[in-house]
This record gives structure tokens, C-alpha cells and sequence, in this order.
């Protein structure tokens, strides 16, 4: 629940969005269960929580399936950390449909499968002592051409 927290404040993220909705679910709902446990009235204020989790459902559903644009994708891993192979600038891209594409350069830092730390980067000031290049393509949204 702590994570949901950390994650809307900082820069962490999960690699699989999903996982930070479910996160973001129970802890809107904890205080629910916590009234619920304690309220001595259980059939009517049942009711009326279990009302309030469905909502909260579907607000977060709606989040999650109205949120601009789908997962941001790699495309190109430009350069790799020389102290630590975790440590990457990357060029990502998000597709949103008949807008096009969103783009952006992030630093990721990677601390297991799923947990990662982004953060917006300019590649212009680069400095070339502590970052290799090394112009991986992975094309994740298989796009053709280029």
C-alpha cells in the first residue's frame, strides 16, 4: 500500500501498469474494510461499503482504460551506465491512437523484474564518462520502416 504512495509521489514505477492499479485499489479501499470491520450496524453499512468498493472499482477501471495513450514502449536503448548495466537512457514511445505518437528520453533505472525508477532525461548533456553508447534497437511497438 506504501508502494501506491511512494509511486504517485515519485518517479517509481511498475513495468506492468496493471500491478500499480491493483496497488492503487487496495489501498483506496482499506479504509473501507476497516470501517466495516469496526461499524457494530453491519447489514446496512455492508451495503453501503460494498457500494463504495464498486465505485472505487470502476473509477480505477476507468482510470486505467481512459488513460491517454497506452504503455510507453522502448525503442531505442541509447546509452548503458559504465558503474552499473542497470542504469539506462532510453528513447520510448507511447502510442495514443489517432494522435500519433507521444516521445520521450528517460534515465531507468531498473531494481528487479518489475520495479523501476524513470525519470525524464535530456540526451543533449550527456556525460560521456559515466554513460557508454550503444544504439540498441528493440522497435517494442514493431514499427516498420527506419
Amino acid at each position: 500500500m506504501i508502494v501506491g504512495l511512494i509511486i504517485y509521489f515519485t518517479s517509481l514505477s511498475f513495468n506492468p501498469v496493471e500491478i500499480y492499479y491493483v496497488q492503487l485499489f487496495i489501498l483506496v479501499n482499506i479504509p473501507i474494510f476497516y470501517i466495516w470491520y469496526w461499524k457494530p450496524n453491519r447489514s446496512r453499512t455492508a451495503y453501503i461499503l460494498w457500494v463504495a468498493i464498486l465505485s472505487n472499482f470502476f473509477v480505477l477501471f476507468g482510470l486505467a482504460f481512459f488513460s491517454l495513450g497506452g504503455p510507453w514502449q522502448t525503442q531505442v536503448i541509447i546509452y548503458r551506465n559504465l558503474k552499473n548495466e542497470n542504469r539506462t537512457i532510453e528513447f520510448q514511445m507511447q502510442d495514443v491512437g489517432a494522435f500519433g505518437y507521444n516521445r520521450r528520453s528517460i534515465e531507468r533505472l531498473r531494481i528487479c523484474g518489475f520495479l523501476e525508477i524513470i525519470d525524464p532525461i535530456d540526451i543533449v548533456n550527456i556525460d560521456t564518462l559515466k554513460w557508454e553508447r550503444v544504439d540498441i534497437d528493440l522497435n517494442e511497438m514493431n514499427l516498420k520502416g527506419g
